[in-house]
C-alpha cells in the first residue's frame, strides 16, 4: 500500500528485527532500505520501494550472522531534509550491514553508513562512516571505538607484523579469530573503509619468522580435522590475487586449512579468509579531538559550514587556518569555547557523539 504514494515522503521506521531472524537477508539488526531499493515480498517477487524502509535498533535476540550489535537511530529532522545516524556503545555504527543468506530471498549486500532524506523527493543522500586516526598528541577522536588502528592488507603477510585475522574484508560487521583464555573463538568487529578500530589483544596474531601464528605465546594449531591452540606449527600463508586482502592460510607439508563457516574451524579445501595489519596510528573515541596544534590529524580548531537554525562548527583537520573564516577554539577534552562575551571567558558548546560538529546559536564563539 505504501508503495502506491511515492508523492509522499514516508520512512517506515519498525522497532527491531524479528526473533527467529526473517529480515537477516537485509541486514539482521541494522536495516535501511533507501527510495529505490529493491526487496523481497512475500511469493518471493521483487519490488522496488517509493519509501524509506528502517529499523530503529536493535535490542536482541534475533539469529544469523548479520549485524547483532545493540544500536538505537537518531533523527536530525529539518524543514527540507532529515540526518539518519545509528548508534552503538562505541559511537556511529552502519546504518545498514549486508545481509545474510536466507533461502528463498535475494541477499541485500548493501553496506550504508549514514543518511540524509532530501525532503523534495524522498531520495536518501548515503555517506560512508570513517575512522579518523591521530597520533596520542593530536588524536581526532574516532566513529568505529577507540584503540589502534589496522587495515585490509593487500600488500601481502610480513613476518613480525601484528595482524587481525577476519572472516572477511567488506565493510560491516565480521568475525575476527580470538584467543579465548587457550581456546579458538570469534569475536565481533566492525569494518568500515577498510579499517577495523579495536583495543582488544585477544585478536591479534604475530606471524613470526618460523611461520608460526601466535597470540600471547600461544600458537594456532592445524591438524586433521580440527583447528586448536596447542603447540607451534609452521603455517603458510598465500595470497588470493582475485580479492583485496584475502589470503589462504595452510599447515606447511599438508592439506589442513583455516576457513570460517559460522565458526573458526578446520577444513580439507582452501578457504579465504583475510587479514588487517596494525598501522601505526591510533584512535579515540574522544568527544572534542586534538591536541595543543593544528596537524593535517586532528587539532583543536573546528570551521564553519551551513547551518539549520543554529551554526554547524566541523572540525578543522586540513591543518591550514584560514584568514577570513570564523572559528570555535575548543579547550581539549572539554566541552568549552573561547568566548568573546564580555563576562565570560568560557561557554559550553555542544559538540556530537564522534567529536566532529559543535552547535551554537551564539555570536559570542565565533
Amino acid at each position: 500500500m505504501l508503495n502506491n504514494y511515492d508523492d509522499l515522503n514516508i520512512i517506515f521506521l519498525f522497532g527491531h528485527n524479528h526473533s527467529g531472524g526473517y529480515d537477516a537477508y537485509l541486514g539482521n539488526g541494522s536495516i535501511y532500505l533507501k527510495k529505490g531499493d529493491s526487496i523481497t515480498v512475500a511469493g518471493g517477487s521483487t519490488e522496488t520501494l517509493n519509501f524509506t524502509y528502517m529499523n530503529y535498533g536493535y535490542v536482541g535476540y534475533v539469529s544469523g550472522s548479520s549485524d547483532t550489535t545493540l544500536t538505537m537511530t537518531a533523527f536530525e529532522i529539518y524543514e527540507d531534509e532529515v540526518y539518519v545516524k545509528r548508534y552503538d556503545a562505541s559511537g556511529l555504527h552502519n546504518l545498514k550491514a549486508a545481509g545474510a543468506t536466507v533461502s528463498g530471498y535475494n541477499t541485500d549486500s548493501n553496506v550504508y553508513g549514514t543518511a540524509v532524506i532530501d525532503l523534495s523527493d524522498g531520495t536518501s543522500n548515503i555517506s560512508s562512516i570513517t575512522a579518523d586516526s591521530g597520533d596520542s598528541s593530536t588524536g581526532s577522536g574516532t566513529t568505529g571505538g577507540s584503540g589502534n588502528v589496522y587495515k585490509l592488507d593487500t600488500d601481502g603477510v610480513t613476518t613480525g607484523e601484528d595482524y587481525l585475522i577476519v572472516s572477511t574484508g567488506a565493510d560491516g560487521t565480521a568475525q575476527a579469530l580470538c584467543n579465548n583464555n587457550g581456546s579458538v573463538s570469534s569475536a565481533e568487529v566492525t569494518i568500515s573503509n577498510g579499517q577495523i578500530v579495536t583495543d582488544a589483544e585477544d585478536i591479534v596474531w604475530t606471524y613470526d619468522e618460523n611461520q608460526y601464528i601466535s597470540n600471547n605465546n600461544q600458537y594456532l594449531y592445524l591438524t586433521n580435522g580440527s583447528l586448536s591452540i596447542s603447540s607451534s606449527r609452521a603455517m603458510d600463508i598465500s595470497s588470493n590475487s582475485a580479492a583485496e586482502g584475502a589470503y589462504t592460510v595452510k599447515r606447511t607439508e599438508y592439506d589442513y586449512y583455516l576457513s570460517y563457516d559460522g565458526s573458526w574451524q578446520y577444513s580439507s579445501s582452501a578457504d579465504d579468509v583475510y587479514f588487517f595489519v596494525r598501522t601505526s596510528e591510533s584512535g579515540s573515541g574522544g568527544t572534542t579531538g586534538g591536541g595543543s596544534t593544528v596537524t593535517p590529524d586532528g587539532g583543536d580548531w573546528v570551521t564553519i559550514s551551513d547551518g539549520k537554525g543554529q551554526a554547524i562548527y566541523e572540525l578543522d583537520t586540513d591543518g591550514t587556518v584560514d584568514t577570513g573564516v570564523e572559528y570555535l577554539i575548543v579547550a581539549e577534552s572539554y566541552a568549552k569555547a573561547l568566548s568573546g562575551a564580555a563576562s565570560a571567558t568560557s561557554a559550553a558548546v555542544d559538540i556530537t557523539i564522534d567529536g566532529n560538529y559543535a552547535y551554537t546559536d551564539s555570536e559570542d564563539y565565533g
